[in-house]
């Protein structure tokens, strides 16, 4: 049995089922979720790797709840929601846990006074748990001050994430047993329902509306406004959450595509955002789904109020006619509705990109080969557009058409296309005996003229090699 840490005054072992007042629905979501953790290593597993966390086959892992700190007075103070010590052979790592539900936001005070607590106790780790969505989690939704990040780390993640990496795991079925499979039933049933205030990014900002009206009429958004930085701080949660909606859609790990740069700073991916908003009015996004030809770019211009999702096909190279590269990705999508669909063929030269309706190029490819140069087409864009200026501009209408818009164009197009793969080169095989072959090389030497000086002549041997003839 699992004791606590000698930092701890007190603190509970985490229940599946908790004895807690009907109102304290932070103390029951905790409890239930790091029972769970400690129960299924491979949950366990999954979740700290969000946290760069390696759990190996010895480790063990003790969660608990209602924890207090010994000598919890003074200004450094406070009582988190729990606590995760990650034991090993050699050391432990500890992380607290500060968990909000609902609509309730996670306090920068707190959190800040949570951090130096940690410090104060070589704990590793500040975990906020909320419904606000992160890039990444060491992407915080809070902005703390670096000084405070000296020898504590701060991570973030949703409570739809958390039930995300608990779906994924029960439907893979990996590395759990029937009792540890009913456990993560339990908690995904717990955790899908409505009353556990679990929710996902369903508006954006208030100021929304009136934003995308002085896009349109042609007032562009200022890096310097506050409220650029809130749409686009809104736009980047709702593509995390869209990406966690495709993970359960597909049974696969659906990420966001970022640089470098976004990846170690969430400074430096909020900036990026703001960047494209003034200069294009655009909102723009990629997600990445496994195993598929290309990511997909979602895109939503607020000049002309319009939600895109495409995929960049890369044309097949073995093929020397744009018709033939054509036809081979159409009959990649024979099975698709062509209805909302348009292909972009982008040509390796100067001339300019062509868009054709799928449906059309379906009726007769012939109109591509008529549009471009002589060179075939070097790539395929697909696309799909909506376009509705008055759900455009609604806060929740935005949002629910963006996860209306994707699910529907993967299923329709994303699912069905594979990309080209050159094909690998084959033994080279003539038939001929070595001998043979090189007897037709010195045939075939003897017809060809001369092609620069005969040096056969100038060969010279230092004396030094030269054997005696009565050595030979």
């Amino acid at each position: 049995m699992a004791t606590i840490p000698e930092f701890l005054e007190k603190g509970e072992i985490a229940r599946l089922i908790p004895i807690v007042a009907d109102t304290s629905k932070e103390q029951r979501i905790v409890s239930a979720t790091l029972a769970v953790m400690s129960a299924v290593p491979a949950y366990a597993k999954a979740l700290l790797g969000h946290f760069g966390l390696r759990v190996g086959v010895k480790s063990r892992i003790n969660t608990f709840t209602e924890i207090g700190f010994r000598g919890d007075t003074g200004e450094i103070s406070g009582r988190p929601d729990g606590l995760i010590e990650v034991h090993n052979i050699k050391s432990s790592w500890y992380g607290i846990i500060e968990a909000k539900i609902g609509s309730q936001s996670l306090q920068k005070e707190q959190i800040e006074r949570y951090l130096a607590l940690a410090r104060n106790n070589n704990i590793n780790a500040v975990i906020t748990i909320s419904n606000d969505f992160s890039s990444r989690p060491d992407h915080h939704p809070l902005k703390i001050s670096n000084q405070l990040l000296k020898k504590v780390e701060i991570f973030h993640i949703s409570w739809k994430s958390i039930l995300t990496e608990a779906l994924l795991i029960y439907e893979n079925g990996e590395l759990i047993d029937p009792e540890q499979a009913f456990l993560l039933r339990e908690l995904i049933r717990f955790l899908s329902h409505d009353s556990s205030g679990v929710e996902s990014y369903t508006r954006m900002p208030a100021q929304w509306k009136e934003f995308v009206a002085n896009v349109a009429a042609g007032v562009g958004a200022r890096k310097t406004d506050p409220v650029t930085e809130l749409i686009v701080a809104g736009w980047n949660q709702e593509i995390r959450d869209l990406a966690l909606q495709m993970s359960q859609k597909t049974n696969r790990k659906v990420s966001l595509v970022m640089s470098r740069a976004e990846e170690h700073s969430t400074l430096k991916h909020l900036q990026t955002g703001i960047a494209t908003l003034v200069q294009e009015n655009q909102l723009i996004a990629k997600l990445r789904i496994p195993d598929t030809a290309s990511d997909f770019l979602i895109s939503a211009d607020l000049k002309s109020r319009t939600i895109q999702v495409s995929m960049l096909i890369t044309a097949p190279a073995d093929r020397k006619t744009t018709k033939s590269r054509l036809n081979w990705l159409l009959r990649q999508l024979a099975k698709s509705d062509p209805e909302g669909i348009a292909i972009k063929l982008k040509w390796p030269s100067r001339a300019m990109d062509t868009v054709f309706p799928l449906k059309a190029l379906q009726e007769s490819p012939l109109i591509a080969d008529q549009s471009g140069g002589k060179s075939p087409a070097r790539a395929f864009e697909i696309a799909q557009t909506f376009d509705s200026p008055r759900r455009f501009v609604g806060r929740e209408t935005f949002i629910q058409e963006i996860e209306n818009i994707v699910p529907q164009f993967y299923e329709n197009i994303g699912q069905h296309i594979q990309a080209w793969q050159p094909k690998p080169p084959k033994i080279r095989n003539s038939g001929s005996e070595p001998a043979e072959v090189l007897e037709t090389a010195i045939s075939i030497d003897k017809k060809l003229p001369p092609t620069g000086n005969d040096h056969t002549n100038l060969i010279e041997l230092p004396p030094f090699l030269i054997r005696p003839s009565n050595q030979i």
